[in-house]
């Protein structure tokens, strides 16, 4: 099963699989694709590649891509900078790998930095988590607008919630059952389309051969954003980076959910690098495939229509004349997926934090499923800000920007060409109140950073050495290399 955010080793058991062994590695790396496979792939890529155009949208997310394997070199220049939970993924694996603990990051901002670090990162990542979840909440339902253009969207937005109140209420087993199977979805969703797609393009399925027709002329390579020329272009890139940025969030957690396995030290380094390259190479080739596909200029794409939120992917086989109502289908489970990932890290991050001492100790509350429902309930709360689409059009997404650089560019349209208050909160407020609370926090509590003890790297390295004897004394698993295979 997936892991569970700073979850006590108390309730280790509870997360084994049947035959008392936690999930294996391969296992694993698919659970955390279903949740970071999401809208930021599904739809976001509409908005960014109508932004920036077909050359900009891919490079946009190439460069994220291998931003996300190098920024996580440097550990405590990461902390810093929570917000960017992609930055932290293999900075992550690599701690997690070395000194296991339930909670990942989370926890090891505590050993290895401070206290008030610590606590600043785990409300940060509570806060990131449970503000995304109405996001896809959203998204999944503006998609069902495809099929119900008059649906009155208040109902699927309380279906919705409701289904995912009753999957994290309910035993822990049964949320990794539902989002392994999601997984498996997803993943052969965008292979088939990547596939296909490219077929229709060369001509080999369909009427018409389409090429690199909609990256010449009169398609430019590069979109203007907000001013014209060259400096537009750029703003319109950089902005792109902002989608690249959510798509790419949360990969991450495969370093946490390593944590919780029967050998850590084996299955987080294999699962995060499985991980790693199979979201970058499905993001990076859909969004290619799209590109040639649809148009940057085409109408389904524009901002502040009725038809903005539609997924790329259903646009492309619109265009190509095909039916994509079951492509629809599973882009939905996909959204409804990823916002189901994001209530039970919260919830169980909120959980671990009161653990800690960290948050109130109502939240220590569990039913008798050992679920923590009061952290549940109080994470479930957040999606009712999924209801603010019915006055003001579902397609919003909470900026949570990524790095300095992109946070400028994207946040600009708040100041152009006058101040807007509500852009200007959902691109700027959480990354000003996370350098807040850690300073704050930091003179409460009037800790230092922490002294890394020479004695304590050497115990772990021995237990390291001791962990890789057995694994060569072992056979691997048939099962686990079958499946990597196939995925």
């Amino acid at each position: 099963m997936i892991t569970i955010c700073l979850w006590s080793q108390t309730r280790l058991k509870e997360m084994e699989a049947p035959d008392g062994h936690s999930r294996r590695a391969s296992i694993i790396s698919m659970i955390a694709l279903a949740g970071m496979i999401g809208t930021g792939l599904f739809l976001s890529t509409g908005r960014a590649l109508a932004q920036s155009g077909p050359l900009g949208c891919v490079l946009a997310f190439a460069v994220m891509g291998t931003i996300t394997a190098s920024i996580g070199k440097h550990y405590r220049l990461t902390l810093i900078f929570p917000q960017i939970d992609l930055l932290l993924a293999l900075i992550s694996a690599e701690m997690s790998a070395f000194k296991p603990a339930a909670g990942g990051f989370v926890r090891h901002a505590t050993l290895w930095f401070d206290k008030s670090m610590g606590i600043a990162i785990g409300w940060n990542f509570w806060y990131a988590m449970a503000i995304t979840m109405p996001t896809e909440i959203t998204a999944a339902t503006v998609l069902l607008g495809y099929w119900f253009p008059n649906i009155n969207q208040a109902i699927p937005i309380t279906v919705f919630l409701v289904i995912i109140a009753i999957i994290n209420f309910s035993p822990v087993q049964i949320y990794g059952e539902f989002e392994f199977y999601f997984a498996i979805c997803k993943i052969t969703l965008i292979i088939w389309f990547i596939i296909v797609g490219v077929l229709c393009d060369v001509g080999v399925v369909g009427q018409d051969r389409i090429g690199f027709r909609y990256w010449n002329d009169p398609f430019p390579l590069f979109n203007e954003h907000i001013i014209k020329g060259l400096p537009g272009k750029l703003l319109g890139f950089w902005a792109t980076m902002l989608f690249a940025a959510f798509a790419f969030g949360n990969v991450q957690v495969v370093a946490i959910a390593g944590a919780e396995t029967k050998n850590p030290r084996r299955a987080i380094p294999a699962a995060l690098k499985q991980t790693f390259w199979r979201i970058l190479v499905f993001y990076v080739a859909s969004v290619f495939v799209i590109s040639l596909l649809v148009p940057a200029n085409d109408e389904h794409l524009r901002l502040g229509t009725d038809t903005v939120a539609h997924s790329p992917f259903v646009i492309a086989f619109d265009r190509l004349g095909s039916k994509a109502s079951a492509f629809n289908a599973v882009v939905i489970t996909s959204a409804f997926s990823s916002g189901n990932s994001c209530t039970f890290l919260a919830s169980r991050t909120l959980h671990g934090m009161a653990l800690d001492g960290h948050a109130p100790q109502m939240f220590l509350r569990l039913n008798r499923y050992q679920v923590p429902y009061v952290s549940v309930g109080v994470t479930a709360a957040w999606g009712l800000v999924a209801y603010s689409c019915l006055n003001k059009g579902a397609f919003q997404y909470y900026g949570l920007l990524m790095i300095v650089l992109i946070l400028s560019f994207c946040g600009l349209e708040a100041f152009i060409p006058t101040f807007k208050p509500a852009i200007f909160i959902s691109s700027y407020f959480n990354s000003l109140a996370f350098p807040l609370l850690y300073f704050a926090l930091k003179r409460w509590n009037g800790d230092s950073l922490v002294t890394i003890d020479q004695e304590s790297i050497e115990e772990e390295l021995a237990t390291i050495e001791k962990d890789r004897w057995k694994e060569n004394t072992q056979e691997g698993a048939t099962y686990d290399r079958i499946l990597n295979s196939i995925f």
